[in-house]
Order: C-alpha cells, then sequence, then structure tokens
C-alpha cells in the first residue's frame, strides 16, 4: 500500500507540474479527466470541464478536424492521433494545442487518453514571422509594378507613337498595312498587359478606396475580358481589417478567378465577403460542371500551386481555407480569418 500511495504521489507531481495538459475523453466525446494544470494553462478548474463535450472549448472553424480525427481513432482505423487545433482559455483567449491522442479500453468501455501540448508561442512567432514576409513581398511587388509603369510603360507608348507614325509614310506600300496593323494591334495589347500586371502587383485602388472598391473595380475588367459573369455581395465591417488582410483577400480573389477562368464551360462566380464578429469570411463558388478535390490541389497545374501557397498563407494567421464540392453544382471555397492580427 505504501509503495502504491508513493507511486500515485510521484505521478500526480509528474502530472501537476507538466508542462503538458493530460486528459481523458469517453466514446461520447465527454471529458472524464483532466489534469490539475489545466487552471493555469487555460484559466479553467478540472470541474468546469468534466461531462462537457470537448466541441464546447474549441475554435470552430478547427472543430470539423478534431472530429474526423476522434472519430478515426475511437473506430481503431489508427492506434493514435496527431491534431492541432485552437482553443479558447476562460477568458475568452485563443491558444493554440497540439494533441496526441490513444484509445484504450478499461473494463469494456473505450476511452481517449489525450496529452496536448500548448503551442501557442511558437505560433505567435510564426505569424509574426509570416507578416513580415508577406509584407517584404509586397514592398518588392510595389516596386516592380512602379518598374513597369515608369520604364516599360513609357517604352511601349513610345513604340504605339511610331508605329503611328510610319502608318502615314507615302514609302508605305498597301500590301505592307496589314502587317503594321497587326503590329499595331500587339502594341495596344501590350500596353493593357503592362497595365493590368501593374494593378495587379500594387492595385492602387486597395489603398486608397478599400477592399470592396478594389474588387469591384477588378471584377468588372475581368468580366469584360472573360464570358464569365460575377455576382458579389458584401456587408459593411465594423472596424476596418488590417492592410495585410485586404491584401490577403484581394490576392486569394485574384488567384481564384484565375483558377476559374481555366475551367471549360464555367460562366459565372459568386463572391460574399461578409465580417461576423471577430472574424472576416470568404466564400467564393462558381459553377463548373464537374468538380474533383485532386484537381483543385493538382501539383501539375501552376494556377493550383498558388492556391496552395495562399492557403499556407492564411493558416499562418490563423485562418482557414476550405475546399469542397458546392451543394449545388461546382467549387465552394470558404476563408476565414481572426479580425485582427
Amino acid at each position: 500500500r505504501k509503495s502504491l500511495e508513493q507511486s500515485e504521489m510521484r505521478f500526480r507531481s509528474f502530472v501537476e507540474n507538466s508542462i503538458d495538459l493530460f486528459m481523458k475523453i469517453n466514446d461520447a466525446g465527454e471529458y472524464v479527466y483532466v489534469s490539475p494544470n489545466v487552471e493555469q494553462m487555460l484559466g479553467y478548474k478540472p470541474e468546469d470541464m468534466l461531462g462537457k463535450h470537448f466541441a464546447e472549448f474549441i475554435q470552430e472553424e478547427d472543430l470539423e478536424d478534431v472530429m474526423e480525427e476522434f472519430n478515426r481513432v475511437i473506430a481503431r482505423e489508427n492506434l493514435s492521433g496527431l491534431v492541432e487545433y485552437r482553443i479558447r482559455n476562460k477568458q475568452g483567449q485563443l491558444h493554440s494545442h497540439f494533441t496526441k491522442g490513444y484509445a484504450v479500453e478499461e473494463n469494456g468501455e473505450l476511452f481517449l487518453n489525450c496529452i496536448a501540448r500548448d503551442v501557442t508561442e511558437g505560433r505567435e512567432a510564426e505569424k509574426w514571422q509570416a507578416n513580415r514576409i508577406l509584407q517584404a513581398e509586397e514592398k518588392e511587388k510595389k516596386l516592380f509594378a512602379e518598374k513597369l509603369h515608369e520604364e516599360l510603360g513609357p517604352l511601349v507608348s513610345s513604340i504605339k507613337l511610331y508605329m503611328s507614325k510610319i502608318k502615314k509614310l507615302e514609302s508605305n506600300l498597301e500590301k505592307d498595312y496589314e502587317v503594321i496593323d497587326y503590329c499595331d494591334m500587339l502594341v495596344d495589347d501590350a500596353v493593357t498587359r503592362i497595365r493590368d500586371l501593374a494593378n495587379e502587383l500594387m492595385p492602387n485602388v486597395l489603398i486608397d478606396f478599400g477592399l470592396e472598391k478594389a474588387l469591384l473595380s477588378y471584377f468588372e475588367k475581368f468580366e469584360q475580358r472573360n464570358d464569365i459573369q460575377i455576382d458579389f455581395a458584401y456587408s459593411k465591417p465594423v472596424e476596418k481589417p488590417s492592410h495585410i488582410y485586404k491584401v490577403l483577400f484581394y490576392r486569394a480573389i485574384v488567384a481564384l478567378l484565375n483558377y476559374s477562368q481555366s475551367i471549360a464551360g464555367l460562366d459565372k462566380v459568386t463572391v460574399s465577403l461578409q465580417y461576423p464578429e471577430g472574424r472576416i469570411r470568404l466564400v467564393y463558388t462558381d459553377n463548373r460542371k464537374a468538380y474533383s478535390i485532386k484537381d483543385f490541389w493538382d501539383i501539375k497545374n501552376e494556377k493550383t500551386l498558388e492556391l496552395k501557397n495562399m492557403k499556407h498563407k492564411i493558416e499562418s494567421f490563423e485562418g482557414s481555407m476550405l475546399v469542397k464540392a458546392n451543394k449545388d453544382l461546382g467549387l465552394l471555397v470558404e476563408i476565414v480569418l481572426p479580425h485582427s492580427i
């Protein structure tokens, strides 16, 4: 008995002073044990969580992944599960947890023993680094756009001017006009493309007038160039999102439109930009005739690589990018970001 008591004391001391959180969950998803250090980590007392489903504490956007992993382990498809999610402390602040769970059977009942580690500090450092990288990228894009506009733009405009003069030369034979007109058309296309590229790299309207007006301007030009209708709905934000978030959403929508543009038979896109409490939410759908998630993340497709890169950026800011089949037809993409960095 004395040996058993000493063993229990050692185990209790280990658990209470550990940097990890120990939990036991039944097959219904309810906490049946939470180590006492939960109060130090999240502000809850163990009794605040006992008997409650873990879904009550986990951030909504992360719940689908956690439930999927939980069901897989409980069904014994995996011996153990590994998942990262965000959980709110008692004060409502988000913490990032990295949790490993093992299925165990006791007296004919199935439980999940879990060990959770708080990785918030590391994720905050990653988010800060991602913010810095994104800002550096935007500066590079701005510089390149200025070079396009200030140096290459005037050069092509000068070529256009001289093409007009060539047309007026008496020495030109009538049979040469077809070639001259074709060259003139190419110059016009080059001027338009340079202007569009400069605007994509550094959308001045985004800086000057905000995200919604920048998107309306881009949609108008996109519809003129492509046989695709864009329906855009948005709500007025309670507080303005940061410039980084505006850039992220703008770039994401441009990337999605470029991807949709490559799909044969697609002629309609809907974009919804809303500001629910504490979040920014974008829903993008298109009416492609066939959809496969494998096609969307095809690494051989340059356009999907751009979207995969965008997904990593969004997740680095504790956001989410969900891709699935639309219940009616086509593709549905949902992007959610917390309102502030």
